[in-house]
């Protein structure tokens, strides 16, 4: 019994033995036969001029607005313009009936000429008097002095002294007269000047050259100085600001390459087909937005074609400078460790090293590299998972992507 139990169970066992080499031998490859060696897309390491910029959402904004308001009350006879058109400077916009405003003028015209009329007759009776008065002062001296010797009575002497008193005080009384009248005349020619500066004021003109907007009232409308609405905004667009705002990060960037000239400015609508403008950094606001941690800038475009509009969303970009020879990596090589940002280099043996890197600003699809690689090298941009330090990798092509402007 023994002897079969121990016949069964060698046998069992060499059964089992049988059936694990079978299974080992389809389930481990041979020790000399690793496997095929993963996928990998690679890019190259190249020596580039980048342009350092800043991209922001912008929008137009007129260079001058002024919103167009009646200075004196009165009925609209005239509108000059269409709305929506063109204006220059001094243009003729409205005509504010003027006849109450003339007949204002003429009124204080004729009261300066009766006031004028008067002082003038006010100095000729003060000339006579002043030749009365004269005369009768000599006749009163005379008089004393014959007094004096005895030859006239005391009350004779007086009598040409009162005479000559008396015209004095006439004189100093038309002297008195020409004051008012000449007071009068000052108030009369401030009176003049205020009639004729109303009298202007109906004569609406264009304070500057620009664009009008919407017309808000027409012929036969009443207006007065206190009404909410304009009667027309213009807005001047050439030139035109784009104003538009940038993370406080980039403010000592932008103070640096100002101060060396100012750097320019470009703009396009969000349409693909329309063409960026061209202006430069105009204004760096005097703070930065607390709450948003935004600082606001304007460009100063030139717009004689009229691209850029007030209120318009433009895509903006902001030229700071331009990097010359500097070494630049597709940003999809570049994987953060441990240790820090890393690529993996593959040699010309198709064998991945992994190697440290500094990096600098993002060139759109790329990244300059301060230092960890050197142009002309390859590195791993798709496919980093499977990859390991010294082994080998199969390479494939995958067109590049188009570069684009940096960022800080």
């Amino acid at each position: 019994m023994r002897t079969g139990h121990a016949v069964i169970l060698a046998g069992g066992c060499a059964a089992l033995l049988t059936v694990y080499m079978g299974c080992t031998s389809h389930a481990a490859p041979p020790a000399n036969n690793p496997g095929p060696a993963p996928v990998v897309v690679l890019g190259d390491v190249t020596r580039e001029d980048v342009p350092i910029e800043i991209h922001a959402i912008g929008s137009g904004q007129a260079y001058q607005v002024v919103a167009v308001r009646a200075r004196v009350t009165g009925q609209i006879v005239k509108v000059y313009f269409k709305q929506g058109a063109d204006v220059k400077e001094g243009d003729p916009l409205f005509l504010i009936d003027p006849r109450p405003y003339q007949e204002t003028v003429r009124q204080v015209e004729a009261t300066l000429a009766r006031d004028q009329a008067a002082l003038q007759q006010a100095q000729a009776a003060t000339g006579r008097d002043r030749s009365v008065a004269k005369n009768a002062r000599v006749e009163a001296a005379r008089y004393l002095d014959l007094f004096k010797q005895g030859i006239v009575s005391h009350e004779q002497s007086d009598q040409f002294g009162t005479t000559a008193q008396s015209n004095d005080d006439t004189v100093r009384a038309d002297e008195a007269n020409i004051a008012v009248a000449q007071q009068a005349i000052h108030m009369d020619e401030a009176n003049l000047a205020a009639a004729q500066l109303q009298l202007g004021y109906t004569d609406i003109r264009a304070p500057l050259g620009g664009q009008t907007g919407d017309l808000h009232v027409f012929e036969g409308s009443m207006i007065n100085p206190s009404d909410a609405s304009p009667l027309v905004t213009i807005n001047q667009i050439r030139p035109l600001y784009v104003t538009f705002s940038v993370p406080e990060a980039n403010l000592g960037d932008i103070r640096k390459y100002s101060a060396a000239g100012k750097p320019t400015v470009t703009a396009a609508p969000p349409q693909p087909a329309e063409a960026a403008e061209t202006g430069v950094l105009d204004f760096i606001d005097n703070m930065v937005d607390s709450a948003t941690g935004m600082i606001q800038l304007k460009g100063l475009f030139a717009n004689t074609g009229r691209k850029l509009w007030p209120g318009q969303f433009l895509n903006v970009v902001l030229h700071l400078t331009v990097r010359r020879g500097a070494v630049v990596a597709p940003s999809a090589a570049v994987q953060n460790g441990q240790n820090g940002k890393y690529v993996f280099v593959v040699d010309s043996n198709s064998i991945a090293h992994e190697r440290q890197v500094t990096t600098g600003v993002t060139y759109g699809a790329s990244t300059t590299v301060e230092s960890g690689l050197a142009p002309g090298e390859r590195v791993v941009i798709d496919g980093q998972l499977n990859v390991v330090s010294g082994k080998r990798v199969q390479p494939v092509q995958r067109a590049a992507a188009p570069p684009a402007p940096a960022t800080p």
